[in-house]
């Protein structure tokens, strides 16, 4: 989503602080990626990394709840 946000390499080789083809050689999966650049990818495209047990916790909360209320009517 990167690549297609920023439309070119270049342009998000830049936003990221690397060289061309230092970023080509990480998309390639022949170098690995830095913490700091996958920061500023998720930065870039406005992700979160989040707990998916968190979530499904909260939701299944949230279905008993509504469970309970029907019941209730």
């Amino acid at each position: 989503s990167a690549l297609q946000k920023a439309s070119k390499q270049e342009q998000l080789a830049i936003f990221l602080d690397l060289a061309p083809s230092a970023l080509s050689k990480r998309l390639s999966g022949e170098v690995g990626w830095q913490e700091k650049e996958i920061n500023k990818l998720l930065e870039y495209t406005n992700t979160e990394i989040v707990d998916c047990s968190e979530t499904k916790r909260k939701i299944d909360t949230l279905k008993e709840t509504i469970k309970i209320f029907l019941e209730d009517k």
